[in-house]
């Protein structure tokens, strides 16, 4: 699994070094935070739209292929971002960043389940280990690369970086296709009870990837600062998470519950706008969610066909909702869209015990 692992690891460190420069640098630009929202919104959109191209291409062609365009597109919306400033542009790189996520993460969960058959908890476990490690790097990277040589230096690195990594693992990752017919399970009363269970957790991400990162830097943090939050919650949601993997999940559903409750608790009784430790709750409630969410989807495809599409089907309420959130969250506002996340993050949590 190592291979898997390291392309994890790296996609990972990209996608965050763009998820931490990228609102930061529209910031700079002076475009409104509903513009901003509106515009990385697009990674959502093209999400939905390339999932079921890439996952057809998965179950037909092969894996590898799929890997390699993650990368690929990467580097074409790094060089678009260094190179152009208009808002068409930069939709335009959004959507292929979006395709870049989806050629990863339509592949990644495919080759879990169908390879380490036996593990597949062991092995998303290791999995997370690498993309949060990838992403302290990435966003300790975007937030100092930011500030000392520029954005458009940034995005250039980062295209260069991405384009010959993906080359270099092109052949090293093995291929997996799917040979069974009749895979898609539309009828399938646990296929959907699991993927609208999981969709809750879909309305907290904006508020880490442009509310918060945006609200900081009007605050005048700098970049590096701004990263090295981020690079502090990640290793917090790390360290959480290796704990939570051990736990049974009864007791998972309990913790999360309760870590909600008392972060909701001191929401309530805050009287100052302290971001860093907003930045701090979302990371610590992220671990246990994050675990029963990788349940959620152990439990599906225990009675669920494991294809690339059924994977692709089934993250489509989650997608919706994300795409959604990001409509809404910035009328909404930061502490009222940490309170909504919270109180979903609850509910998803107790249906998934059952």
């Amino acid at each position: 699994m190592k291979n898997e692992l390291l392309i994890s690891f790296l996609n990972s460190t990209f996608s965050s070094i763009l998820s931490i420069a990228l609102p930061l640098y529209l910031n700079s630009l002076n475009y409104n935070i509903a513009t901003i929202s509106f515009s990385i919104s697009f990674m959502v959109i093209s999400n939905l739209i390339f999932r079921f191209i890439f996952s057809f291409i998965t179950d037909k062609f092969g894996s590898r292929k799929t890997f390699l365009l993650s990368f690929v597109f990467y580097s074409i919306s790094s060089i678009i971002l260094a190179i152009e400033k208009e808002l068409k542009y930069i939709i335009i790189s959004n959507f292929l960043i979006g395709i870049a996520q989806v050629a990863y993460w339509s592949v990644i969960r495919f080759h879990v389940h169908r390879v380490y058959e036996t593990e597949k908890s062991k092995a998303m476990s290791k999995n997370w280990i690498m993309l949060t490690t990838g992403s302290i790097i990435g966003y300790f990277f975007g937030g100092y690369s930011t500030q000392y040589i520029g954005y458009k230096n940034t995005f250039i690195l980062t295209s260069l970086l991405s384009l010959a990594i993906g080359l270099f693992l092109f052949k090293k990752i093995k291929n997996i296709y799917t040979k069974e017919k009749d895979l898609v399970e539309l009828k399938n009363r646990t296929f959907w009870k699991f993927s609208l269970i999981n969709s809750l957790m879909a309305f907290l991400t904006p508020l880490y990837s442009v509310l918060i990162p945006i609200e900081l830097a009007k605050q005048n943090f700098s970049n590096s600062s701004i990263g090295l939050m981020f690079v502090f919650g990640n290793i917090i949601f790390l360290l959480t998470m290796l704990y939570f993997f051990k736990l049974k999940t009864i007791t998972n559903v309990n913790l999360s519950i309760s870590m909600c409750l008392l972060s909701l608790l001191f929401l309530f009784l805050s009287n100052e706008k302290n971001l860093l430790l907003f930045i701090m709750l979302i990371f610590l409630v992220s671990s246990p969610t994050t675990v029963l969410f990788e349940e959620n989807y152990v439990k599906m495809f225990s009675k669920v066909k494991v294809s690339s599409l059924n994977m692709s089907i089934s993250i489509v309420p989650f997608l919706l909702v994300k795409l959604f959130s990001f409509y809404v969250l910035p009328y909404i506002g930061v502490i009222n869209g940490l309170i909504i996340s919270l109180i979903l993050l609850i509910i998803f949590s107790y249906l998934s015990k059952k």
